[in-house]
């Protein structure tokens, strides 16, 4: 199965709770056989250490940074949600049998018109 993990942040290293917890499923998957795509929106790059390490464990890795701007303070819509807007635009071209968003704040993914996902 072609699944698509979409975080907040990046789960490597687990360094606490929600990390730990993303990290797990990803490997979990992994090691059950699926192929599992990583797709991160955060405010920070990721290092070439965490590149590496999420290479051993995933298929793909996509990266979009995290915006914050000060409009988004005046928006009826949650800051969380618009400051990974950037999901809705990255350019995946990947079909996927199943879509993990790890926080409801991801689903700006699912707009997303570079993907398709059954579930």
């Amino acid at each position: 199965m072609k699944i698509a993990v979409v975080s907040g942040f990046i789960p490597s290293p687990p360094i606490f709770g929600g990390a730990i917890d993303v990290w797990e499923r990803i490997k979990g998957l992994t090691s059950l056989g699926h192929e599992v795509d990583l797709v991160v929106t955060e405010k920070v790059n990721p290092t070439q250490k965490q590149i590496d390490e999420i290479a051993l464990h995933t298929r793909h890795f996509f990266f979009t940074r995290r915006k914050n701007q000060l409009q988004q303070l005046f928006s009826n819509l949650p800051l969380q949600f618009l400051s990974r807007k950037g999901l809705a635009s990255i350019n995946i071209n990947q079909t996927y049998d199943l879509v993990i968003l790890e926080s409801e704040f991801c689903w700006a993914i699912t707009l997303n018109k570079s993907i398709s996902y059954k579930n």
